[in-house]
């Protein structure tokens, strides 16, 4: 399973947000006071991992694999040899 993230930010920046923002955004210390401390005292942590990239489907693998092995140099020769790997994968089907 994988392990799960509890955002936290460090003590000094609380403070300096309470400092700066405190008047501005009402209750902003009682909303801090519910994130968890980082051992960092300067430390933001927000769990923001990204998304996971999706599989590749067969055909990618295939027009990938295709073009690699055409050893294609400069942009002009990728189109014609795109055409004839999605004509051989197109075949194959």
């Amino acid at each position: 399973m994988p392990k799960r993230c509890t955002p936290c930010l460090g003590n000094i920046v609380k403070e300096v947000l309470i400092e700066e923002l405190g008047d501005r955004i009402p209750n902003l210390a009682l909303a801090l006071q519910e994130v968890s401390d980082c051992s960092d005292t300067l430390g933001i942590d927000l769990c923001t991992t990204g998304h996971k990239p999706r599989k590749r489907s067969q055909y990618q693998e295939y027009i990938s694999t295709c073009m690699k092995a055409k050893h294609i140099k400069g942009f002009g020769n990728a189109a014609p040899a795109m055409k004839e790997c999605a004509a051989e994968w197109k075949a194959q089907r």
